[in-house]
């Protein structure tokens, strides 16, 4: 039901957007709705901008709208035009990101990825309330990241988040920014009347820069005097650290790339600054990445998005118990208790047979199993690193077993598909560790 979901809107909403929005949609009714379809009415005139929007479009950003904010897609190069590009088939897109991916993990790669929903729980039952909403236990020391769930009392998954504890009783929470106002609303709503804490949302005021590849140590410690080895600031932890001048930069050492990456967490007025000191580091300038290039990434190491994680499902079923250390949590017996209904499964997908229309799975395709519809594809990539597309699918749990053959129904014909184990790059997840 997110469609309908009021709290979907991030962007400056006045009487002319609403007008404008409305005529808009009016004008689409019959038009062909293709996969990540572009609505450009009044953007970026109501949209939420950093300070690297027009450094970025100068770069070849071409945006697309996640809660309101302008997030840079991908990057138009080798002469194709600065515009979306709308199709149910594989188009020239596709060589386009595949070439960010490339790039980022051959050398590295920086992207802006400052509509991340960032919220402060404060207060001296800060822990014991995160213990108590989220499934896996709070981190136990000043600069600890863990990843965990927040759990409704039904057992069902109200979203993920990454959790960095900065202080005694304060917790810095970053999640998908499409539900920065629908989670936020729903933590507050968990908040006991006895219990002693208050949120501080920081989505406007804080950006984020994306520093990912194996040059992207190098190229930070190019900009910092704060110690960079694994000793001094290892995998999973984050601490304030001065980045080309700017203070209180918050800098996280996590990965949504699979490589090794630094998540610079920025006060927007110096989000610039860091930004050009970045470029300037080094001798060999990152590239720039979209979230397409992120997604294919993300897909090629199994990370679920906001279509896996869902309030219609348990942890069980999105088959995230791993992150759910703590059983003592509301909703844990419910959202532990065995798949019965469905569970999601990670499917390697055949690639077009020749003379055959190259398309790849967008999210949404029916699953099939021996001529029955069995499930549905809830998100999908391709894959650059095994060069075939990669998809999750929420399936009957019988069927759910690495090598059951299953099929995806693409423009109107089967594609073979198979169960594949979790993930398929880097399965010892050494790359994000990688030493000095």
């Amino acid at each position: 039901m997110n469609a309908f979901d009021p709290r979907r809107f991030g962007a400056r909403i006045d009487e002319q957007y609403r007008i404008g929005k409305a005529k808009e949609d009016y004008s689409l009714r019959h038009e062909i709705p293709f996969p990540h379809q572009d609505r450009p009415a009044f953007r970026p005139s109501h949209s939420k901008l950093t300070p690297l929007y027009e450094t970025l479009k100068n770069k070849g950003a071409v945006y697309e709208d996640i809660y309101g904010w302008e997030r840079p897609y991908w990057y138009a190069a080798d002469g194709v035009a600065q515009k979306h590009i709308e199709s149910f088939r594989r188009t020239t897109l596709h060589n386009i990101v595949g070439n960010e991916v490339k790039g980022l993990r051959q050398h590295a790669g920086i992207a802006d990825m400052s509509p991340f929903a960032k919220l402060e729980i404060i207060g001296d039952d800060a822990e014991s309330y995160l213990s108590r909403t989220s499934s896996n236990h709070p981190p136990p020391n000043i600069g600890d990241i863990v990843l965990s769930y927040f759990v409704g009392k039904n057992g069902r998954l109200e979203g993920e988040a990454t959790i960095v504890k900065l202080d005694e009783n304060r917790f810095y929470v970053v999640y998908a920014a499409a539900h920065e106002a629908a989670l936020l609303n729903w933590l507050k709503e968990q908040r006991q009347n006895d219990e002693s804490l208050s949120f501080n949302n920081l989505s406007e005021k804080i950006g984020v820069i994306l520093l990912a590849g194996p040059a992207s140590r190098k190229i930070l410690a190019d900009c910092t005097e704060t110690a960079l080895d694994n000793k001094n600031f290892r995998w999973l932890s984050g601490r304030y650290i001065n980045v080309g001048g700017v203070d209180e930069v918050l800098a996280l050492r996590v990965s949504y790339t699979g490589e090794l990456a630094w998540e610079l967490h920025v006060p927007m007025a110096g989000m610039l600054a860091v930004y050009e000191a970045l470029l300037a580091a080094g001798n060999k300038k990152p590239v720039h990445v979209g979230t397409a290039a992120l997604n294919a990434m993300r897909m090629e190491k199994a990370y679920r998005s906001g279509h896996e994680i869902t309030n219609e499902v348990t942890l069980a079923e999105a088959d995230v118990l791993r992150f759910s250390r703590n059983k003592r949590f509301q909703g844990d017996t419910i959202s532990a208790a065995p798949v019965t209904k469905w569970g999601l499964a990670y499917l390697s997908v055949a690639e077009t047979q020749e003379g055959e229309i190259i398309a790849d799975p967008q999210g949404g395709e029916s699953v099939w199993h021996e001529g029955q519809a069995v499930g549905q594809i809830s998100s999908a990539g391709y894959g650059y690193a095994v060069g075939h597309a990669l998809a999750f699918a929420y399936i009957p749990p019988a069927l759910n077993k690495i090598g059951t053959k299953l099929e995806i129904m693409i423009l109107g014909k089967r594609r073979d598909a198979v169960i594949t184990a979790q993930c398929v790059y880097d399965k010892e997840n050494l790359r994000p560790r990688l030493g000095n």
